[in-house]
């Protein structure tokens, strides 16, 4: 939204603390019932603080400032720096600049284009912002928190091996070894063969070993689902993924509980 030129001009005293009490009141209150003037002063002075301008420490917005905060990781993101740019050299420009004409002009163009950077955050903040299923599998996943196969007994030194493969992201090697055990009845070396086909998008093999596991009557049993609900979720299947992790929300005691929780949120907020 555009704004005359006095407008502007008590944005700046403003921001800069040169209003008079009263009238620093008055602009306040404009700004509390009219939106459009408040995220005019938000663009401002998130400009100045961008670029080091000095705001008085008297100046506080009656906006959310949860958006400015956005705004600023937003301009310092890679996607945005070009943009940042040409709008800070549209800032030097126009305060090297001191004839009347030329410098409303550049001021139109500071805003417009200080305007355009919060057009073109809002699209990609509160658009575009839905995570898929691979950003969440990626997010979820998390193979170092595994527990280690290493322990004394026969064929410790082949599993100590698999596991040394995998954490090396050796899959296919690690599966070489691994699968001699896929008839095991350990839960935790089943699920480093289960993942490691899973990180190999072999799919229907690691989907097996994880059932397997569901189907155990041991404590981890419910170790299963939740890698089931990642096999399912690396495929974009979310009712797949709903109904595993419904299973380890039935009992708080079962793996994952909280983060079962928190991915079910997460896909009903997609």
């Amino acid at each position: 939204m555009n704004f005359d030129e006095q407008t502007y001009q008590t944005i700046e005293n403003y921001l800069d603390g040169t209003l008079p009490e009263q009238e620093h009141k008055h602009f306040e209150d404009r700004m509390a019932s009219d939106i459009f003037l408040a995220q005019e002063v938000a663009i401002n002075q998130e400009m100045r603080i961008q670029y080091g301008n000095e705001i008085s420490s008297n100046t506080t917005l009656p906006y959310d400032t949860t958006l400015v905060e956005k705004l600023k990781k937003h301009l310092k993101s890679e996607e945005t720096k070009a943009l940042s740019e040409k709008i800070k050299k549209g800032e030097q420009l126009y305060k090297s600049t001191k004839r009347q004409k030329p410098v409303i002009r550049l001021k139109y163009l500071y805003y417009a284009a200080a305007a355009v950077a919060l057009v073109f955050l809002v699209n990609t903040l509160f658009i575009n912002n839905n995570v898929t299923s691979q950003e969440l599998y990626v997010a979820y996943k998390d193979w170092d928190a595994l527990p280690s196969l290493t322990f004394k007994g026969e064929n410790s030194k082949e599993l100590a091996q698999g596991e040394a493969l995998f954490h090396e992201k050796k899959y296919a090697e690690a599966i070489s070894i691994l699968d001699i055990y896929k008839n095991s009845k350990n839960p935790h070396v089943l699920i480093y063969l289960g993942v490691s086909y899973l990180e190999l998008d072999v799919y229907d093999k690691a989907e097996r070993i994880f059932i397997k596991i569901t189907e155990m009557n041991t404590l981890d049993r419910s170790k299963g689902y939740w890698y089931l609900a990642l096999t399912y979720l690396k495929q974009g299947d979310d009712k797949k993924v709903i109904t595993a992790l419904k299973k380890i929300r039935d009992d708080e005691n079962n793996y994952k509980y909280e983060e079962a929780g928190k991915l079910l949120q997460e896909l009903r907020d997609k």
